[in-house]
């Protein structure tokens, strides 16, 4: 019974690799399979073009999201620091890190944008957009 089941099982491998397809129906294949990939050409362009136009906005998204998390983090050091001071002292620790955040914010605003994104022709690091122009 086994001898006779794998007898048929490679007959009917053998007879489907021997087969060959007529020169018609491989030239209709190689046609269909042209159209396919330039649709997926132009698919692909369009794919890039629209990856393309999103890179700022992207790019805006990431900084945003990295700004909060870097607030949070701010306030959770000012927890701490109130935490290990003494109570009459914690109002000063909580606008010292009030003072540090608004500062690094507006340093932020006036230098560190343009150095880390302004045009930079040829150069490593920024040239313009200081002070947000």
């Amino acid at each position: 019974m086994k001898v006779c089941l794998a007898a048929a099982l490679a007959a009917a491998f053998t007879a489907t690799a021997m087969s060959q397809d007529s020169p018609a129906e491989l030239l209709r294949e190689l046609q269909a399979q042209k159209a396919l990939l330039e649709e997926q050409r132009k698919e692909l362009k369009q794919m890039t073009e629209t990856q393309e136009s999103m890179a700022g906005a992207m790019d805006s998204a990431w900084l945003v999201l990295c700004g909060a998390l870097v607030m949070f983090m701010h306030a959770g050091f000012a927890m701490l620091e109130t935490g290990c001071c003494r109570a009459k002292n914690a109002s000063n620790v909580l606008m010292k890190n009030l003072v540090n955040v608004s500062v690094g914010t507006l340093g932020w605003w006036m230098f560190g944008w343009a150095l880390a994104y302004g045009s930079q022709a040829g150069s490593f690091i920024g040239t313009d957009g200081f002070f947000g122009l």
